[in-house]
């Protein structure tokens, strides 16, 4: 299932007849396991930036949020990614392995494994945050741009609200804000309510159930 593509149907059939065909990937859609993953690791992040439970020393990200951003958003979103390049779905795979790499990026900082919570300073830590959070917010700018002429409403909120979190991370991080950050944090669950949504409504529309959710 498309939810935007980068080819019109003319250029999708002609790629589609100089690329060699998957039949595993062209058989099974992905897509709701990539916003699944999408929903858990935002609503993960989101949770531990606005309620601070379980937060590890210097404001690191709890493990929590780490290992769903490993074991959830980034496995999820890379094999959507995958998929969708393979079936020539240029724009939307490009998506969801642009965001597999933003959750990997995170679980490299924050496990503690690797060392870097123990080396850096909280305030480096909130630096480094930063800077991520401004390099995505590039890419996610385009991506909304780019479905602007066509596309459902409910993908340019969900890029919207892409665009919001990363922005107010950036910015909280480098001006050492816990409001802004806060604002980062409810803009993150809002994206995981947002990505569930999306993933349910496809999921439901395969299966015979008393009710259906709209995709607009």
């Amino acid at each position: 299932m498309d939810i935007e593509t980068g080819h019109s149907s003319k250029e999708r059939a002609a790629v589609q007849d100089v690329v060699p065909e998957f039949p595993l990937m062209t058989k099974y859609n992905f897509v709701t396991l990539a916003f699944q993953g999408l929903g858990l690791g935002s609503s993960a992040i989101g949770l531990s930036n606005v309620v601070g439970v379980m937060a590890l020393p210097e404001g690191a990200l709890p493990q929590m949020a780490v290992g769903m951003c490993a074991g959830s958003a980034s496995l999820g979103l890379l094999i959507a990614a995958i998929a969708e390049l393979l079936q020539c779905n240029v724009f939307t795979g490009t998506i969801f392995g642009v965001y597999a790499g933003y959750y990997f990026s995170y679980l490299v900082i924050y496990l503690p494994s690797n060392g870097l919570l123990t080396t850096l300073s909280a305030r480096e830590l909130q630096l480094t945050t930063s800077i991520i959070s401004f390099v995505y917010a590039v890419p996610t700018i385009f991506f909304f741009l780019g479905t602007l002429k066509q596309g459902l409403w409910i993908i340019r909120f969900l890029l919207l609200l892409a665009i919001g979190s990363c922005l107010l991370y950036g910015v909280g991080n480098a001006i050492n804000s816990n409001a802004v950050n806060n604002a980062g944090g409810f803009f993150d669950i809002a994206i995981g309510l947002t990505s569930w949504y999306i993933s349910f409504a496809m999921v439901y529309s395969t299966l015979d159930t008393y009710f259906k959710l709209p995709l607009f």
